[in-house]
């Protein structure tokens, strides 16, 4: 794992990153006419312009989250480009539900870390159990560590397909949330060990710019934050967006604080919780909600 310090304006590299949040649902129509043109599904529904409702066929109702493939999209420069990457996905999603099933082994090294804030994760739980009930069953994803207003979840991380882990994926492997837990930060652990992750910054503001998905997910490794708290006067003050974006600042310049906020109010996405619920600062004890009183120890 290497750092690569790049100062520059943070917001230069959201243009391309948050264009994804500002899709309506016209990608979701988009898929639901190719999955009903091919021969890989018996049922697709739109939950939400990020999610799907799909039932293949002899197979087990999912719901499958876009987000990743509009993140992909946004930083497409043509239309070949947009048609291949949804080519691509729905080759993914194939793989995933005609593969032979899974080994244990396999399962365990493809376990990753995501964090979303909680209530966001509440809204796609109560649609899962809502699907979920029709059919007696209730499978929801399996929570982690809760980060203040964050939740830890986890997900089978697969070539073009990525799927949350649900509780019964756990009865089905015979593992425990903190079997999972563990297996995870080891993974992710070895995962970023290939990216030379880059800190973008300029006015006090920073953050992480890796591979698009797992940028939040970095709170949970100690090593990532170490170079960074020897060069803070204070403390680290954090705040996540989402999956991919993570700003920080040092508590010990206030004019930095005062930055991070404003740029947080800034980008915050539709739809999602406000950026100050989300805020966390570095402690002896883990990360902890913020308060501008904070006085804590590195």
């Amino acid at each position: 794992m290497k750092f690569l310090i790049v100062f520059a304006a943070v917001t230069s590299f959201f243009v391309s990153a948050n264009a994804a949040f500002a899709l309506d649902d016209a990608l979701a129509k988009r898929l639901v006419r190719r999955f009903e043109q091919s021969d890989l599904v018996d049922d697709v529904k739109i939950i939400d312009k990020h999610t799907l409702k799909i039932t293949p066929k002899n197979g087990t109702e999912t719901q499958v989250n876009l987000e990743n493939l509009e993140f992909e999209i946004s930083r497409a420069s043509s239309e070949d480009e947009i048609t291949a990457l949804i080519d691509i996905f729905i080759a993914g999603y194939a793989k995933t539900v005609t593969a032979a099933p899974r080994t244990v082994e396999e399962f365990k090294k493809a376990v990753l870390p995501t964090i979303r804030p909680r209530d966001i994760s509440a809204r796609m739980i109560a649609s899962i159990d809502s699907v979920s009930s029709n059919r007696g069953i209730v499978d929801k994803p399996v929570e982690g560590d809760k980060i203040g207003n964050l939740s830890v979840y986890y997900v089978e991380d697969y070539e073009n397909a990525a799927k949350f882990i649900t509780e019964g994926t756990l009865s089905e492997f015979n593992l425990l949330t903190n079997e999972i837990a563990a297996l995870a930060i080891e993974n992710l652990k070895a995962y970023i060990s290939q990216w030379d992750i880059q800190i973008i910054g300029d006015n006090g503001v920073y953050m992480f710019a890796m591979d698009g998905y797992y940028e939040s997910s970095l709170l949970l490794v100690d090593a990532v934050w170490e170079p960074v708290k020897s060069n803070f006067k204070g403390h680290v003050v954090a705040i996540v967006l989402s999956k991919d974006v993570l700003l920080f600042a040092d508590s010990g310049q206030p004019d930095s604080i005062a930055a991070l906020f404003e740029l947080a109010k800034n980008l915050e996405l539709e739809g999602a919780p406000l950026a100050e619920s989300n805020a966390l600062i570095s402690s002896p004890n883990g990360w902890q909600p913020y308060q501008s009183t904070s006085d804590q120890s590195k």
